[in-house]
């Protein structure tokens, strides 16, 4: 029967023990290190991906995004009346934006619905109120002089037309930030209380 170690032979136990022990410490070191080197890894390939995901939304989004701002005049309203009486309802009426300084000519509106209301157009009679928004907004980028006028149309009506013929001359009257038109079929010399006159067109 062996009795305790002593002396030497202790010496040299607890000298394997201590190995076993920091070969044992090393190993577990090292997958540690191992495990926080791929968990940053898989940190940075994360934020990498991250960051190239949010750099593709905002290339995406700015990609998306409609041209800069266009600077829109303030809001008009135009009233196209058949004959030369101010109070008689009109058979276009329309209230919009269009690019400021686009210049949009009030009488070419008006002989465009006058046009269409003449022919007795299908595709207004049809129309949704939406739909007549964006026939009038055509009418008004037409109307313009740059083409590819911004145009942002609030309102737009038709009403009915009396005569059925070509468009008549036709006669702007401003007032403001809203235009009359009308269609005099006699040249008045002077204004009275129920008929305005403002000039022929074009002159």
């Amino acid at each position: 029967m062996t009795g305790p170690k002593e002396g030497i032979y202790l010496d040299a136990a607890l000298a394997v023990i201590g190995e076993q022990i920091e070969e044992r410490i090393d190993e577990l070191s090292r997958r540690r290190r191992a495990r926080r080197r791929v968990g940053v890894a898989a940190l940075s390939i994360f934020a990498l991906a991250s960051s190239s995901v949010a750099a593709v939304a905002l290339s995406t989004a700015r990609d998306a995004e409609e041209p800069a701002a266009v600077v829109m005049s303030a809001e008009h309203v135009v009233q196209c009346v058949e004959g030369e009486s101010a109070v008689r309802d009109a058979y276009f009426t329309i209230r919009y934006r269009a690019a400021e300084g686009a210049g949009v000519d009030q009488l070419h509106l008006c002989g465009q619905a006058w046009s269409a209301l003449a022919s007795d157009s299908t595709e207004i009679r049809a129309a949704t109120p939406d739909e007549l928004i964006s026939i009038a907004a055509d009418y008004v980028s037409a109307a313009a002089p740059d083409a590819g006028t911004a145009v942002s149309v609030s309102d737009a009506a038709f009403g009915r037309l009396r005569a059925n013929s070509e468009p008549p001359v036709m006669i702007a009257c401003e007032r403001g930030d809203s235009t009359l038109v009308l269609t005099p079929s006699v040249v008045l010399s002077a204004p009275t209380d129920r008929v305005l006159f403002c000039g022929q067109a074009g002159s």
